[in-house]
């Protein structure tokens, strides 16, 4: 058996106390007394030294009935407490784990009392009638009803807690908590990194002299470069609209990968590249050049996994490069989950893979975070990841994403700092 302690558990100590009132109020017969000193109980009535049968004493009375029936209430009554106990002792100790027991429990400890009450009512008011006064162990009755409907709603709650955190149970052998996270230590790695010697090591703005704009990353061992071109004229005849265009192209360089990619674009890189419109596009101010167009060219140089946000930081960097106005600069990052763990910016052989990770609890997240207005531009998630997992792994991102903007600000403005000496060189 698998006893167990809770509010239900208390309940059932408090039945147990206002059945032993009720049984006490139940079996005396102090339940009214006249003025000739006559003790009127459900079963018994003595008048001074003599006892009868309650219903042999008051024969021709035409309260008779109403004092029977209360008495017939009162032994359901009876039965109903004791079989409250019974149901809650075979929950609690394991025989029965079916929620519906102990609400079916609760509910009968509340018909019991109501029962209870309506037989008190009736032996009351034939009593009444009688010339009679309610003593003591009717008072007993009343108290151990009471206490019957405290112990149904302990009983009901408790059970409703019990249930829940079975659930709770349910899940975590489903999907056992996250026992170690990687956060901290690549994070401080790379913010580290960032900041040696005054200089940013793993992001670089304004490397491509060409181009408008443009930035270079380096997160882990995955290697971006990000071109940005315009505004410019929008060559396609199309009606006139006042916000601009934003387009991106998303391409792996051949050498980038372990396998060889290809010279066109792929499935899985036109999918990146629309994501990365989509989580750009909510940052840009499309309204400052109408009629125009902003191109952006993302290539990874070398692939070690979360290339989707090393592109999303290093081709937001390459528009604040370009002086593209924009309402914040846009963060990414990305969280591999497993049952155990939360990887951030997971390498190329912890990112997921849906041909090889297909068990529940698998599951990747990236997101693009503008942090000054603390808002996500864009999310998206793959696999079958539990959602609590999955709203722990976005948090982290989110945390992630907070900590290295400070990086991002560095690197534009030391890119600014280098045109502006240049200029002045000039």
């Amino acid at each position: 058996m698998n006893c167990r302690v809770g509010l239900d558990w208390i309940g059932c100590v408090v039945q147990v106390v206002g059945a032993l009132f009720f049984t006490i109020g139940f079996g005396t017969r102090y339940w009214a007394t006249s003025d000739s000193s006559v003790n009127a109980g459900l079963f018994t009535t003595c008048d001074g030294s003599y006892c009868y049968d309650t219903h042999v004493f008051y024969h021709g009375k035409s309260e008779k009935g109403a004092i029977m029936g209360a008495a017939v209430l009162q032994i359901f009554t009876l039965c109903g407490l004791y079989l409250v106990l019974l149901l809650m002792l075979l929950y609690m100790c394991g025989l029965f784990n079916e929620r519906s027991v102990s609400r079916g429990a609760a509910f009968t400890a509340f018909a019991t009392a109501l029962f209870g009450f309506i037989s008190v009512i009736m032996f009351g008011s034939a009593m009444t009638s009688l010339q009679y006064s309610l003593n003591w162990s009717c008072a007993f009755v009343i108290i151990g009803l009471i206490v019957d409907i405290a112990a149904g709603i302990c009983i009901y709650i408790g059970g409703q807690q019990w249930e829940e955190a079975q659930k709770v149970q349910r899940k975590r052998e489903l999907f056992p908590p996250i026992k170690s996270s990687r956060l901290d230590p690549r994070l401080e790695q790379r913010i580290q990194a960032a900041n040696q010697k005054g200089s940013n090591k793993i992001l670089k703005a304004g490397i491509i002299s060409q181009a408008r704009g443009s930035a270079y990353i380096e997160q882990n061992e995955t290697k971006v470069m990000c071109a940005v071109y315009g505004p410019r004229e929008v060559t396609k005849k199309e009606e006139f609209s006042m916000k601009g265009q934003l387009t991106c192209e998303f391409k792996f360089a051949t050498f980038s990968c372990r396998v060889r990619r290809q010279y066109q674009q792929d499935n899985e890189e036109r999918d990146y590249s629309c994501q990365l419109q989509d989580a750009l596009e909510p940052a840009v101010r499309m309204d400052k050049f109408p009629k125009a167009q902003v191109n952006v060219y993302v290539t990874v140089l070398q692939n070690d996994g979360s290339p989707l946000a090393a592109s999303l930081t290093c081709a937001s960097v390459a528009l604040a490069n370009a002086g593209i106005e924009m309402y914040d600069l846009v963060v990414g990052c990305s969280a591999r989950i497993t049952p155990s763990e939360v990887f951030i910016d997971p390498t190329e052989s912890e990112d997921y893979k849906a041909e090889n990770d297909n068990e529940a609890g698998n599951g990747s997240v990236t997101l693009g975070l503008m942090p000054s207005l603390n808002q996500v531009s864009a999310i998206t998630s793959k696999g079958e990841v539990e959602f609590e997992l999955l709203n722990k792994g976005t948090k982290q991102c989110v945390d992630v994403c907070q900590k290295l903007y400070p990086v991002l600000q560095q690197a534009v403005a030391k890119a600014v700092e280098d045109r502006l000496s240049s200029d002045h060189v000039t």
